[in-house]
């Protein structure tokens, strides 16, 4: 489903594509006319920041774009693990057999269709 709805953001006109729990949202900027590439915003959304992980689990992200998301890339300590090249972009991370407890970091890295990168990382703790 698609909705169109508007956003005013430091006075840009762009039109944005968010990604969230597979819906699809359209937001558009009417602030100006010029349009300019914008990175991913990528947020994850589960699991959190410093989560205590006892089983495997999804990767849950939250994209904010002006173009379409061509794929998202998954990173367990700095390793890919995963590409998703469809909405919701969502990843299961099957960390019971191949990651040892501790600390673990998850990078998010989302690419548009006009190259652009946008990443995030946290931190989960594995028992």
């Amino acid at each position: 489903m698609t909705n169109l709805l508007s956003l005013l953001l430091i006075g840009l006109a762009i039109p944005l594509t968010v990604y969230v729990a597979g819906q699809q949202q359209e937001l558009r900027q009417h602030a100006q006319e010029e349009k300019q590439p914008l990175a991913p915003y990528v947020t994850i959304i589960t699991p959190t920041e410093n989560a205590t992980l006892t089983s495997s689990t999804s990767i849950n992200v939250a994209l904010l774009n002006n173009a379409q998301v061509s794929k998202v890339e998954y990173y367990i300590d700095g390793k890919l693990a995963g590409t998703v090249s469809t909405p919701p972009f969502n990843y299961l991370w099957n960390s019971v057999d191949s990651f040892s407890k501790g600390v673990h970091s998850i990078t998010v890295r989302a690419i548009d269709a006009n190259s652009n990168i946008g990443t995030k990382t946290i931190v989960v703790n594995k028992l």
